[in-house]
């Protein structure tokens, strides 16, 4: 059992990557990149505040591409986010007009879908 901080409030949403990482997403806005292999490192791998204080409920690493993930903003953001973990930077976004709930990769092709 492990505690990780690095949410003001509830967290929303939690994804673990195949290479050891795990995204949570919190009502605080934020996206954390935890890298579990550090062993006891308590402070996130990477921090993003991109969705403007809302929600980050949807999330989903790429299956093929270690190092992508995809994050749906709440009502106040309404944002599908790509991220280049590696890069520590958002490679891409598309306002949905709506809060994003669930965010699910295609197994079979590059392609996702948003709720």
């Amino acid at each position: 059992v492990r505690t990780l901080n690095g949410h003001r409030g509830c967290v929303c949403g939690l994804a673990f990557s195949r290479a050891g990482l795990l995204a949570s997403g919190g009502n605080d806005g934020l996206l954390n990149v935890w890298d579990l292999r550090a062993g006891s490192r308590s402070a996130p791998l990477v921090c993003f505040d991109q969705h403007r204080s809302a929600a980050v409920k949807a999330l989903a690493w790429h299956p093929d591409a270690a190092n992508v993930l995809a994050s749906g903003g709440g009502s106040a953001d309404r944002m599908l986010r790509l991220w280049d973990i590696d890069a520590r930077r958002c490679f891409n976004s598309h306002d949905t007009r709506s809060q994003v709930t669930g965010v699910l990769w295609s197994t079979r092709s590059n392609e996702l879908v948003t709720a």
